[in-house]
């Protein structure tokens, strides 16, 4: 495709949650792990927020940093695709030492968590609704 624009292409943002992928997940390793990795991962999820939350009002870069790696890794792990390019960003900002405030560095990865906890839960959800639906059914969420 051409850019007539003659400046870069808008980058596509990556979805606050990748269902496509959620389903090849469910495929692989069925319903019931997967409703079990929702469950499990969204209290990990607002784990490592909060505790996000805390370092980085006590402006606290190392344990802040360290945090948004794993909040990289849960994310993927997740199919919360927004969230891990968030905290991965966050991660590469803050090491090169010139980000600033920590509140700073960690505001974009606490709203796209934000909206990462609202999705895994409806993920949840509609797991949970669809536990008793047979293989290849899709709840009427």
């Amino acid at each position: 495709m051409l850019n007539w624009g003659g400046g870069r292409q808008p980058v596509k943002e990556p979805p606050v949650l990748d269902t496509d992928y959620l389903a090849r997940l469910e495929g692989h390793i069925g319903r019931d792990t997967v409703l079990e990795l929702l469950s499990d991962g969204l209290i990990e999820l607002c784990d490592r927020l909060g505790a996000l939350a805390r370092h980085a009002e006590a402006d606290e870069r190392e344990e802040a940093l360290r945090i948004g790696h794993d909040l990289a890794g849960l994310a993927g792990h997740l199919g919360l695709s927004a969230l891990s390019r968030a905290a991965v960003e966050m991660n590469r900002a803050g090491r090169d030492g010139s980000a600033g405030p920590v509140a700073a560095l960690a505001a974009p990865v606490l709203a796209a968590g934000g909206d990462a906890e609202v999705a895994l839960r409806a993920a949840h959800l509609a797991a949970v609704r669809s536990r008793n639906l047979p293989e290849g059914d899709s709840p009427n969420v």
